[in-house]
């Protein structure tokens, strides 16, 4: 990875309002590879898995690898709200999230090689762009760990799994999908 080029194309991008920002990482961050294997995850990787709400809103779940235990199963970080058996009080409108770490299989969210590419419920890698990349992958895991535990209002369009990834790989507290009609969980 070349910083000097990533420095200035980042330069530039945040000198771009929230909208054109959106709309050029948007576009930049199109391609998408299948996980089949949770050895195809690697440190580093931004990964998403496909859900929906009710079994008809479509949205997509952010969370990014951090690398492999000794046995070589991924542990994997992600913003999650918390469910309403936790502590922490939830409503429609106050709802509270957690950094949270885990690693794969984990019954609490994919259990076996086989959900990887269960219909509807696809994992997949984003392919950032090599000239795209602001972070090495130590500094991205870094600024994942550092927020591992941390509890904060989660919002479906400004504070959800999607704008922790974001600011873990370029420093942007955004939310490509929430410009949509489809929701970041």
């Amino acid at each position: 990875m070349d910083l000097s080029s990533s420095y200035a194309l980042w330069k530039g991008i945040e000198e771009l309002e929230s909208k054109q920002q959106m709309r050029l990482l948007d576009w930049q961050l199109q391609a998408r590879e299948p996980i089949h294997r949770f050895s195809d995850m690697k440190a580093g990787d931004h990964l998403v898995r496909k859900n929906a709400v009710l079994g008809l809103i479509p949205y997509e779940h952010h969370f990014i690898c951090i690398g492999s235990d000794c046995e070589g199963r991924p542990t994997i970080v992600d913003y999650n709200p918390l469910n309403k058996t936790s502590p922490a009080p939830n409503t429609a409108l106050l709802r509270f999230g957690i950094v949270r770490v885990m690693t794969l299989p984990h019954k609490d969210f994919i259990k076996n090689e086989d959900e990887l590419q269960a219909k509807g419920r696809e994992v997949e890698r984003v392919m950032w762009p090599e000239e795209l990349r602001r972070f090495f992958v130590r500094e991205v895991i870094s600024r994942a760990q550092t927020r591992i535990g941390e509890k904060s209002i989660y919002h479906l369009m400004k504070n959800n799994c999607e704008t922790f990834v974001m600011w873990c790989l370029c420093g942007l507290k955004i939310s490509l999908q929430a410009k949509t009609s489809s929701v970041s969980l």
